[in-house]
């Protein structure tokens, strides 16, 4: 019911009613916040920015399901000040599903930020396939600035980027019903949550409550009940500085069970009816972690941003600004171990890598997971644009970003148009197919292919793709033989695998692009991949008819140069008998009869070895011919 109350509050103001058991009405809790906890929660945002569903949020109810990791009823506590009866920010949060820690398969509050890094999330994620179908949201940099969700650096332009992109996924989730959505970091821009990263994970303060309430459940609605599937990204670390409330994003995670981001890297398996998805979430901020002297406005470990003494060692992360880039690359090092033991492990149907920084970073890692693990998909975000990487596109700046990189034929694509930070627009980019502004993604998931669409603000596809899991082009790794495809993928052509440099840096508002070198050309069809292989084959069968030919001229000859030395041995046997017979002769003149005798016995014993021998090489030679 609750549900339902928050879907029609997203598109309408709710009308007034009475307050249920136990809840303040709408008016009594508004007249009753004091205002400093009334501008926490509500933020005053201009009229046409401020969301529809605050009059409920003032409600106070939180709903909590009955599912494992989720608290079976919680309604969270209405606290009076000893001033006066004030309700808290507490009690204003908009209902949500609560994590049970003590739940089966959950695991209690962490301590320290590092304390489950490299963990399997356990949490439910209840899915409900359509015909062996699944739908599945993915948006990323999306958080816009706080109180008045204005999209970053849109000086007056797009300021309500956010907001739309959110919309248009509402109104797509109305009917294709997404299970759960994957959500590629910069969830709070610019500066991540104002709080420290030395406070441990559970302080969770009002502030942090009250950004997720405004930022997250506010404007995305039904959406936000459902499992978002997190990672950081550079800006939740704090954008030029690494000392804000990161940490605290990670304990949100075992507050609400809608959270899912129990550390900075980690793994999920998702149970479909017909087939398991398994995600693996990496932190690949190390990207924009620098030494601290150079470039200060994309640098996390920035000297001019990050106050003197910064450090977030209570949470095991870096001691100060110039150990800061080295944790970064430590950090990265132990994941890209982790993930390649976890995917290499993994008997998922699906296997797909979820992280921030785009496509074409660290490529040839990627490829290398793709062609000798399975790696079905990577998801990114980062370049604020929504790009659709796959053989086909007809997108030039998409193809020439291909070229220069190693992927090979892995699938990935840029979610970064969430509205959080105003849109890239670069110069020499070819908007349109493939490419967009803003937007997000819709993956719809079967056991057998997976289709890609690309989002735009209207609601209109604007680029898509089809791709099979790993078992149809990795035989040694199927447990079970396609059985329920319901749709031909309708691009299995290759991707380009040159590439003539390493993926380099590039940085969110880097308008100089790099010129594109050498390319091949665009994916074969269908049917010139077809006369391929049949030319293929021919090649294969002339080959192999060269190769039996060879070995039946070297058998022949062989076999003549068996029967030459059989010749010749005979040849010089002939010739040692008569020369032994005339000795014999000879020595029969002087020696006795009986010697005589001896020499006749010898003779014969001679011609039967001889004959003996004689025989052995015939039948050497029947061997051989047989």
């Amino acid at each position: 019911a609750l549900n339902t109350i928050f879907a029609r509050s997203s598109l309408r103001a709710a009308p007034r009613r009475p307050a249920m058991d136990g809840e303040h009405s709408p008016s009594m809790a508004a007249d009753s916040i004091a205002p400093e906890s009334r501008q926490l929660i509500d933020e005053q945002p201009g009229p046409a920015a401020r969301p529809t569903w605050r009059r409920w949020a003032t409600g106070g109810l939180v709903l909590a399901a009955g599912a494992a990791c989720a608290a079976s009823a919680a309604v969270l506590r209405q606290q009076t000040r000893s001033s006066a009866a004030q309700v808290t920010a507490d009690s204003l949060r908009k209902p949500f599903k609560l994590y049970d820690t003590s739940a089966k398969g959950c695991v209690a509050m962490p301590t320290r930020a590092d304390q489950y890094d490299g963990m399997t999330d356990e949490r439910p994620v209840e899915v409900k396939d359509k015909d062996g179908t699944a739908s599945v949201f993915v948006v990323g940099d999306w958080g816009a600035t706080l109180p008045a969700h204005i999209t970053f650096a849109s000086n007056g332009v797009d300021g309500n980027a956010q907001i739309t992109v959110a919309d248009a996924m509402k109104n797509r989730a109305a009917w294709a019903d997404p299970q759960y959505l994957l959500n590629v970091g910069d969830n709070f821009y610019v500066e991540g949550l104002e709080h420290s990263c030395n406070a441990p994970p559970n302080d969770v303060a009002d502030t942090t409550k009250a950004a997720f309430s405004s930022a997250w459940q506010g404007i995305y609605g039904p959406l936000a009940n459902k499992p978002w599937l997190s990672v950081l990204g550079n800006h939740d670390y704090g954008g030029w500085r690494f000392d804000k409330g990161w940490p605290q994003q990670i304990g949100y995670s075992f507050v609400n069970h809608n959270w899912v981001m129990p550390a900075r890297y980690y793994s999920k398996k998702v149970q479909h009816p017909s087939f398991l998805a398994e995600y693996f979430f990496i932190d690949s901020n190390v990207y924009d972690a620098l030494d601290p002297t150079i470039e200060p406005e994309h640098n996390i470990c920035s000297q001019q941003h990050n106050p003197g003494g910064a450090q977030c060692t209570a949470n095991g992360g870096m001691a100060n600004m110039w150990a800061c880039k080295d944790w970064f690359w430590g950090s990265y090092k132990a994941q890209k171990h982790w993930l390649e033991e976890k995917i290499a492990a993994s008997k998922a149907d699906w296997k797909i890598v979820v992280t921030h920084f785009p496509c074409g970073y660290d490529g040839s890692w990627y490829r290398g997971l793709y062609e000798n693990h399975g790696l079905d998909l990577l998801v990114t975000g980062h370049r604020h644009q929504q790009e659709l990487w796959w053989p086909g596109t007809t997108s030039q700046y998409v193809r020439d970003f291909m070229n220069k990189n190693d992927l090979g034929d892995l699938t990935c694509f840029v979610s970064g148009g969430g509205g959080g930070i105003s849109a890239e627009k670069f110069a020499n980019a070819d908007y349109g197919r493939d490419l967009l502004w803003y937007g997000f993604f819709d993956l719809t998931i079967s056991k057998d292919y997976m289709r890609i669409e690309l989002i735009g603000l209207d609601g209109k596809i604007a680029g898509n793709t089809t791709i099979k899991p790993h078992r149809f082009r990795m035989p040694t790794t199927t447990t079970q033989a396609p059985t329920t495809t319901t749709e031909a993928p309708t691009t299995t052509t290759e991707a380009p695998t040159t590439t003539t440099e390493a993926p380099k840096r590039h940085h969110e508002d880097d308008h100089a692009h790099r010129k594109p070198e050498s390319h091949s050309e665009p994916g074969q069809s269908h049917a010139k991949a077809a006369e391929n292989d049949k030319d293929m084959d021919r090649k294969k069968h002339a080959a192999a008819a060269k190769a039996v030919a060879h070995a039946k001229s070297s058998h022949e000859q062989a076999r003549e140069t068996k029967n030459a030395e059989a010749k010749d041995n005979e040849d010089v046997k002939q010739a040692s008998k008569t020369t032994d017979h005339k000795q014999v002769e000879k020595k029969g003149t002087q020696q006795t009869k009986e010697q005589d005798g001896k020499q006749v016995e010898e003779k014969k014993g001679s011609k039967q070895a001889s004959n003996h021998q004689d025989d052995s090489t015939r039948e050497d030679e029947l061997v051989f011919k047989k």
